[in-house]
């Protein structure tokens, strides 16, 4: 929940789109990414929010499944 792992790659790639399932995890990291424009922070369970982003992504993707509670 703190964003460690999106910190780290927001320098390597061009767009970023991080999943929290808490809402207050949702709300921290909308907070600490909202200066980075490449970054997109969504609410919900990874497996549903997956299936609704990943037809909009035309770049190749690189998936990083850091799943933790």
């Amino acid at each position: 929940a703190s964003g460690n792992s999106t910190a780290a790659a927001l320098n390597h790639f061009s767009e970023i789109h991080t999943i929290e399932l808490g809402q207050d995890a949702y709300t921290q990291a909308r907070r600490k990414f909202m200066p980075f424009k490449h970054i997109q922070v969504h609410w919900g369970d990874s497996a549903n929010v997956l299936m609704q982003i990943l037809p909009q992504l035309n770049k190749k993707k690189f998936l990083w499944l850091d799943a933790h509670y």
